[in-house]
């Protein structure tokens, strides 16, 4: 087994970590508690896996097996490497076309399951950060291409319009970005 991982990882720790947890989720890799040992089937595991050519690979696999990530995280991604709860919940809500009290208790269940897959981790108070630019990037990718500017531009939007200026704080530049994917004829001149 440690050979397969060597070669599909080229020995890169944080890559290691990440094809160990899609081994578990795909099933490959399992712990018998009554032999008190891991069970697997290396040439299966070998017909079943292919070298990775990066983490996002690795990720992007991951994030499949997650009904919360899928959910949750591809719009957590477009504020940032560090985003909010509040943030995350309001776009959220919208999407889900919920109250924000009934967005947040679904967002705060997502984001647990999300940290307990080694996606994210908690940054003080209701703030989230992912654990590598890669997961991020992955989350990102989720996104269809020929979607991906409208679906910027809402995030923009949604926030600029929820939030008062003093609110925005440092997503103002985030929030910005989201904005300007759109050509400037599309933006009024208030919003710009």
């Amino acid at each position: 087994l440690a050979q397969v991982v060597q070669a599909r990882t080229n020995g890169n720790v944080f890559f290691i970590v990440q094809f160990v947890f899609m081994l578990v989720q795909s099933e490959l890799l399992s712990y018998n508690i009554g032999l008190g040992a891991w069970s697997f089937d290396v040439n299966v595991i070998k017909e079943g896996t292919s070298a990775a050519e990066n983490v996002v690979d690795i990720m992007t696999k991951r994030l499949e097996h997650s009904e919360s990530a899928v959910q949750i995280l591809p719009t957590a991604a477009f504020l940032g490497g560090r985003f909010s709860l509040e943030a995350i919940c309001i776009l959220m809500a919208k999407e889900w076309n919920a109250d924000i009290n009934e967005a947040e208790k679904k967002v705060r269940a997502m984001l647990e399951d999300c940290q307990n897959q080694g996606l994210i981790e908690s940054r003080g108070f209701d703030s989230f950060e992912f654990v590598h630019n890669q997961v991020q990037e992955a989350s990102q990718n989720r996104i269809a291409v020929n979607h991906l500017a409208d679906f910027q531009y809402e995030i923009g939007y949604t926030l600029l319009s929820s939030f008062g200026d003093e609110e925005l704080g440092e997503m103002v530049f985030a929030v910005a970005n989201l904005l300007y994917v759109k050509p400037s004829s599309v933006i009024d001149a208030t919003t710009r």
